[in-house]
């Protein structure tokens, strides 16, 4: 078909795209069609939810559109159609996305590992909605020196690493200070290892790991009142939060889930 000059033809190119470095959405015109595309540059899965006025144009798909991009991929969210015959053409894309899959759930039969060697034990020195820093959160924290070897709890794929931090304090103001390890998991859902020592990663982003594997070493960076590891499991299907979940722990040879003041024995 004919196309008609720019200025003409659209009314409208507003595109409304939310972009990060992780996650970019372009559109792309090609005679009476616009393409919309998502690409995941991160290894982590994006929810991205995409909307569109439209004068003149008709969509693939039912409006609002709803798409799970995994990590280190690009897909087709939306193809609009220029309807044929008419004079005034126009449309406006509104987008939102985070990270996390919106269909993620949690296996809550998983009996994850200890996280850490065969044969310690640790103190469980903050439990579940614990009254300093887990206030509202289902995480654990393990009394461990410094420099202490870390170990996956579960396999996975590492989507994230910060190890360049050297600081730690007693407050929430050293919150962003902390050096962490990030797994995602085959049920969509994230362990956290975090407080490492700086450069205590001996992981990085696109490793796969099995569970058992050692990835870091201890520290006491971030809101930290001494060395320790802090775990959590997580998902983030609603929205861009962290929904933690409760997690079996195989501890002394039983599934149990742990609470301060345990100290589990790894067999």
């Amino acid at each position: 078909m004919k196309i008609l000059p720019l200025f003409f033809l659209f009314l409208t190119l507003s595109t409304g795209f939310s972009q990060n470095e992780d996650l970019i959405i372009n559109s792309e015109r090609a005679e009476d069609k616009v393409f919309v595309y998502a690409e995941n540059k991160s290894y982590a899965p994006y929810t991205v939810t995409i909307d569109a006025a439209l004068t003149g144009f008709t969509s693939d798909k039912k409006l609002p559109v709803a798409e799970v991009v995994a990590g280190k991929s690009k897909i087709l969210l939306l193809t609009i159609k220029m309807k044929p015959g008419l004079k005034k053409y126009g449309y406006s894309f509104k987008t939102n996305s985070f990270m996390g899959d919106v269909n993620a759930r949690h296996n809550d039969h998983y009996i994850y590992n200890l996280p850490f060697k065969k044969g310690a034990s640790y103190v469980v020195s903050q439990g579940y909605f614990g009254n300093v820093s887990h206030q509202g959160v289902r995480a654990l924290d393990f009394t461990m020196n410094e420099g202490t070897g870390v170990y996956a709890i579960r396999e996975g794929l590492v989507v994230d690493v910060k190890e360049d931090s050297n600081v730690g304090c007693p407050s929430d103001e050293c919150l962003k200070m902390a050096n962490y390890i990030t797994v995602l998991h085959d049920d969509h859902s994230f362990a956290e290892y975090a407080h490492l020592k700086k450069n205590g990663a001996l992981v990085k982003a696109g490793d796969k790991i099995k569970r058992g594997d050692l990835i870091g070493y201890s520290g006491k960076t971030g809101w930290a009142t001494g060395a320790h590891l802090h775990v959590e499991v997580y998902t983030r299907n609603r929205g861009d939060r962290k929904t933690s979940v409760s997690t079996y722990y195989k501890a002394g040879g039983k599934k149990t889930i742990l609470k301060k003041g345990d100290r589990p024995v790894n067999q």
